[in-house]
């Protein structure tokens, strides 16, 4: 019982000196936990978006690494004819957690919607194995509008619903603060106008959530 407690004081030291006054989480070097998101692309996906996405995430997300996993083909039982567009649940119920994933992020370049809704960016379930966004409504070039480049707000966009689902599978509750990456979107114009990053009180309670997983983990592991 000693080795056990020993190892637990261990872990709990560790997280604090990990998290403790970073100002970027790219400063955290987590590539030794074992831990990763898996980015899961639905169908065929543009490379850009997911080696975007690759090497952004991690550096709002205290350093924990991305991995693309193997695309599976988008749910046959997803798409609505009437609407032409792909129910999100069937989505959301295919995403895989494979060993040492902590959660999962589905990329899908086709229009979402949701039951009430007419249509979504993104989706995940509060505290659940990860998230989902859709690409098509993120292009300028959808909404009309007339941009010096298109692409860096495109993938800028799509950044912003990446974090924004993914920490809502951490635990992360809809922010009033329309700075932070939070801040609930109705429209792509809103979207536009919060930041990628999140305000001081959503980054602390997302450094809670990941301490508490790798301390998990470690203690998994070391059983």
């Amino acid at each position: 019982m000693a080795q056990n407690y020993g190892a637990l004081t261990v872990i709990a030291l560790a997280a604090i000196l990990l998290f403790s006054g970073c100002g970027r989480e790219s400063e955290v070097n987590t590539e030794m936990e074992g831990l990763y998101i898996a980015l899961q692309p639905f169908g065929e996906v543009p490379d850009e978006v997911l080696e975007f996405l690759r090497g952004e995430l991690p550096k709002r997300l205290f350093g924990i690494r991305v991995r693309k996993i193997k695309p599976p083909p988008i749910p046959k039982d997803a798409y609505d004819p009437s609407r032409g567009q792909y129910l999100s649940g069937p989505l959301l119920g295919s995403l895989q957690l494979p060993e040492g994933a902590v959660k999962a992020l589905g990329v899908v370049d086709e229009d979402l919607y949701a039951p009430g809704l007419n249509f979504i960016f993104g989706q995940a379930s509060l505290n659940g194995i990860g998230g989902i966004i859709a690409l098509v409504r993120l292009r300028p070039e959808f909404w009309g509008e007339r941009t010096g480049d298109p692409k860096a707000l495109f993938l800028l966009r799509a950044l912003k619903e990446a974090v924004h689902e993914l920490s809502h599978s951490f635990g992360l509750r809809h922010c009033p603060d329309p700075s932070c990456v939070m801040h609930f979107s109705n429209t792509i114009w809103d979207t536009d106008r919060k930041g990628a990053d999140f305000c001081g009180r959503c980054r602390s309670i997302l450094g809670a959530r990941m301490r508490d997983i790798i301390a998990k983990y470690k203690v998994r592991n070391a059983n």
